[in-house]
């Protein structure tokens, strides 16, 4: 749940929407790690759910870095519209 704190955070916080699913992912790798003790050679109920929680994870800041890259591209666009309208005048 805490990788989907970062797409409600405001778009100005850049470095919150960017840092936060990467403690998240770095935390359940931790997680997972700690879970080898017991080796098996089939696939468990622990290992989907980790797997899952990466892959929400991971969408989750792609999500982040696509709206930033979007943000930039538009404040880029009306900064160049601005200019251009100042140069005609």
């Amino acid at each position: 749940m805490f990788a989907w704190v970062a797409p409600y955070v405001p778009y100005n916080y850049e470095d919150v929407r960017i840092i936060t699913p990467i403690t998240v992912l770095l935390t359940l790798v931790q997680m997972e790690k700690g879970d080898k003790e017991i080796r098996t050679s089939y696939l468990t109920s622990i290992d989907v759910w980790f797997a899952a929680m990466k892959s929400f994870t991971v969408l989750s800041l792609l999500e982040s870095l696509a709206v930033l890259a979007l943000i930039k591209r538009s404040r880029a666009m009306t900064k160049n519209a601005e200019r251009a309208a100042n140069e005609f005048e």
